[in-house]
C-alpha cells in the first residue's frame, strides 16, 4: 500500500492511542521505574512524540543502550549466532522479493566473519551461496549448492527453524541447497535441471511439511509450493515470495465438528 496522507493520519492515531495506552499502564502499575514497549516503526513515531510533548513519563530511545550492549556483543558472536542473523537476511521472506531492504556491507562483513571462523561448515556455505545469488553471481553459486547436495549429508542450521520467515522452514541444508539449486537452473534457463530437482524433493513426500508441522507451522502446504515450481519457473521476481502465502492456504480448523 502507498503511504498516502490518510494512512499516514491512520498511523498518527494508531500512535497517539498506544502512547495514552503506556501512559495508563504506567499509572496503573506504580511498582516498575523502567517499561520496555515494542511497537512497530510506523506507530512508534507518533507515539514517542506524543509521549515527549504531553507525558510525564520520560523516553529513551532504543540507541541510548545500544553501546552499552555493544561492548558485550562481542562474546555472542559465536558461528551459531552469526549464522542465525544471517539467516534472517539471505534465507529470509524479504530477501526472496525485496534483498535491498538489507545493508550489503553489514550481510558482507558478517559473511566474512563466518567465513573466518567455520569456513567449511554447511551453513556457511549455504549461506555464501545465497549471498552469490542475491548478488545474481549465479556461476560461482552454483558449485558451492552442488557440492551441498552431494555432500552436506544429514546437516542441520545450528539455529531453529522460522516457519513465519524462512521459507520453507527446514533444518535440513542439503534440502535448502537442492531447492535453491533448482532455483538457480531456472534463473539460468536449465528447466530440465530444475524440473529434476523439483521431483526428487517432491518424492520426499510428507517429510516435505513434517518439520514445520511439527514446530506448529500450519498455515501452507510446503509439498504444494514445490509443485508450484514444477508447474511454472522460479522467476526470482518479487511475487515469488507469494507461493508460500496463498488465499487457499490449508488453515486446520481449530474447533472441528465432533465426528457423525
Amino acid at each position: 500500500a502507498s503511504w498516502t496522507p490518510a494512512r499516514r493520519e491512520a498511523n498518527g492515531v494508531s500512535g497517539r492511542q498506544a502512547a495514552d495506552s503506556i501512559t495508563s499502564i504506567i499509572a496503573a502499575n506504580q511498582g516498575p521505574k523502567r517499561w520496555v514497549v515494542l511497537l512497530g516503526w510506523s506507530r512508534a513515531l507518533p507515539a514517542t512524540e506524543a509521549l515527549e510533548r504531553g507525558s510525564s513519563t520520560k523516553y529513551r530511545s532504543v540507541t541510548d543502550f545500544i553501546r552499552p550492549a555493544d561492548r558485550d556483543l562481542a562474546a555472542h558472536m559465536t558461528p551459531e549466532n552469526i549464522a542465525w542473523i544471517l539467516s534472517g537476511t539471505l534465507d529470509e521472506w524479504y530477501g526472496m522479493w525485496a534483498p535491498q531492504v538489507f545493508r550489503n556491507e553489514r550481510i558482507a562483513a558478517l559473511l566474512a566473519q563466518l567465513q573466518r571462523v567455520a569456513p567449511t561448515d554447511p551453513a556457511t556455505r549455504f549461506l555464501q551461496a545465497r549471498w552469490l545469488m542475491q548478488n545474481r553471481d549465479y556461476v560461482a553459486a552454483e558449485p558451492v549448492l552442488a557440492g551441498l547436495v552431494e555432500n552436506a549429508g544429514d546437516a542441520r542450521f545450528p539455529f531453529p527453524i522460522n516457519g513465519k520467515w524462512i521459507r520453507p522452514p527446514w533444518s535440513s541444508v542439503r534440502l535448502k541447497a537442492m531447492l535453491n539449486l533448482a532455483f538457480l537452473r531456472d534463473l539460468q534457463g536449465n528447466r530440465e535441471g530444475a524440473l529434476d530437482l523439483y521431483r526428487q524433493l517432491l518424492a520426499r513426500g510428507p517429510e516435505l511439511d513434517a518439520e514445520a508441522r511439527a514446530a506448529g507451522y500450519i498455515y501452507d502446504d510446503i509439498s504444494d509450493v514445490i509443485a508450484s515450481y514444477v508447474r511454472s519457473p522460479y522467476t526470482g521476481l518479487p511475487h515469488e515470495a507469494f507461493r508460500h502465502y496463498r488465499a487457499a492456504a490449508a488453515i486446520p480448523t481449530c474447533d472441528p465438528a465432533p465426528p457423525k
